[in-house]
């Protein structure tokens, strides 16, 4: 009941999107979503200052100790693409994370210039270039190729230069792609370190990075609703739909375990990194990170 109507929901809000190309229509819709969803779901949480969404430099949670790291990551991914990976989506974001996307795809291209070149990191199923209305120069990269074989009939009127590989390891020259994206694939970086690294040597002087990415919200009561979602009611939700509790406990853990907003801004930019903006949803149980290469 709750899948139907967050799906239903983002149906209404993209058709209304429809109606309006405006970049200041868009965003109110993606307050009206968020405010939507806190009201319904998390109601002993909502805040009448929510109706902002904050440009924030960081939040204040504390580091949980990464037990990512148990996990054979590809294995994970490749029983996912096999299952259903964008209901997983849905599921973990309640339907939203195609909004989500939408405003991401718009903030991409408000930093895009004309035949540069894009690589999507971690790019899975394929939905940000489905969203991009663009069709060359492309490029995506992901460590399980069945993905990409469902991003090809996804994206298939496109010309994407497809690559099996890791963020760890960049088959790319230096200052080569204008514009790296990575949507809810940092988490599964084997090292962070080494992966903004190689984003770094890839990207030309000015390039943005950009980042979506699950987290913990920083409001108390909304963290301890979020992180029972992730204990208890995603890897049962993923056992019944994909008989595959494993591979949806470690989605759950990997969120729990992922650096607070302090930290990973910390880390960028340590690797050279200069932070432009960081825009939260929900509390922090969803945010975008802008960075650029100076």
């Amino acid at each position: 009941m709750i899948m139907y109507f967050a799906k239903r929901s983002t149906d209404i809000i993209f058709f209304c999107d429809i109606c309006s190309r405006s970049l200041k229509f868009k965003f109110f819709l993606s307050f009206f979503c968020d405010f939507l969803i806190e009201i319904i779901f998390f109601p002993l949480t909502f805040d009448f200052k929510y109706l902002i969404v904050v440009s924030t430099s960081g939040s204040s949670g504390m580091i949980t100790k990464n037990n990512s790291n148990n996990y054979n990551i590809t294995d994970i991914f490749e029983n996912v693409s096999h299952a259903k990976y964008d209901l997983m989506n849905d599921i973990m974001s309640l339907g939203i994370h195609r909004l989500w996307k939408k405003y991401f795809v718009d903030l991409v291209l408000s930093n895009y210039t004309d035949n540069e070149k894009i690589l999507d990191i971690a790019s899975g199923s394929g939905d940000i270039f489905n969203l991009l209305p663009i069709s060359k120069n492309l490029y995506a990269l992901d460590p399980v190729s069945e993905m990409h074989n469902i991003s090809r009939k996804k994206n298939s009127s496109k010309k994407i230069n497809y690559e099996v590989g890791y963020a760890e390891n960049l088959p790319y020259k230096k200052n080569f792609f204008q514009i790296i994206t990575c949507t809810y694939g940092v988490r599964n970086f084997k090292n962070r370190k080494n992966g903004f690294s190689e984003i770094y040597r890839c990207l030309k002087k000015n390039g943005y990075f950009f980042i979506m990415e699950f987290g913990i919200p920083k409001r108390d009561l909304l963290k301890s609703s979020y992180k029972n979602f992730l204990k208890y009611v995603l890897p049962f939700t993923g056992s019944i739909i994909s008989n595959d509790r494993h591979s949806y406990k470690y989605l759950a853990d990997s969120i729990i375990s992922f650096p607070n907003q302090n930290n990973l801004l910390k880390e960028l930019i340590n690797t050279g990194f200069s932070h432009i903006k960081t825009i939260d949803f929900i509390s922090g149980a969803n945010s975008i990170y802008i960075m650029q290469k100076k």
